[in-house]
């Protein structure tokens, strides 16, 4: 009698192929999982492009907005100049019948009078020997008055007013180098040592040059909050 064939014996550890079906339904999982991913990463994407489109029209606006803002301040400050400018013209015609910048009203001083204080005080000091009264102007002898006003205790005012009131722009620029070369000492560091407050800054700005006086009025103008607009329509008109 005829023996059956024994199967071979399958190695330990062997693992059995898996139906085709199953091998499918995996395919199946994975392909579907995949979509899944890509189907995210999409919406991600798009989350992402359409935030920054906001963005990017949220800052567009906001830079139209603020070039409205800066147009409609432009103009508002333009009507302003307009109206102060209007006003300076007005003011000038009044006050010397045209509408250009005149000289200023402070002309050089020339020849000293007998009833100058500086030509009494000299005469006081020096005796009438001393006496400038009909000599020309001489910035040593207005320093040595200017000095005596601001020397010791307590200030003689009208000494300083006098000097800085009645000698031109030009003539005070001159005492303010003489007073170095005279006595050593630096005039403006005297004006601050000795007067105080609104004097002070007054006297001190009657010995700038027009220019630099300019430029420190328009600084003090546009430094800080607010705009002095009346001084830089004074200044540039």
């Amino acid at each position: 009698q005829q023996q059956p064939q024994q199967q071979p014996q399958r190695p330990q550890g062997y693992a059995q192929m898996p139906m085709t079906s199953q091998c499918q339904v995996a395919n199946n999982n994975n392909m579907q999982k995949q979509l899944e991913s890509q189907q995210q990463m999409i919406q991600m994407m798009q989350t992402q492009m359409k935030e920054e489109r906001e963005a990017r029209q949220e800052a567009q606006q906001q830079d139209e907005d603020d070039e409205t803002a800066e147009r409609q301040m432009k103009e508002r400050v333009r009507a302003q100049m307009k109206g102060m400018f209007l006003n300076e013209m007005v003011r000038r015609e009044k006050v010397s019948g045209t509408f250009e910048v005149t000289e200023g009203t402070v002309k050089p001083y020339v020849v000293y009078a007998e009833d100058d204080p500086v030509a009494k005080w000299i005469v006081e000091q020096d005796g009438e020997d001393g006496s400038v009264a009909g000599k020309n102007w001489d910035a040593e002898i207005d320093n040595r008055y200017l000095r005596y006003g601001m020397k010791g205790a307590g200030t003689d005012d009208d000494a300083v007013i006098h000097v800085v009131t009645t000698r031109c722009n030009a003539q005070r620029l001159i005492l303010l180098k003489n007073f170095k070369i005279s006595f050593g000492e630096d005039l403006i560091e005297w004006i601050k040592g000795e007067l105080s407050g609104d004097y002070k800054e007054l006297v001190m700005a009657l010995f700038m040059s027009p220019a630099e006086y300019d430029a420190w009025c328009i600084k003090e103008a546009i430094y800080g909050p607010g705009t002095d607009e009346a001084a830089l329509v004074e200044i540039f008109m």
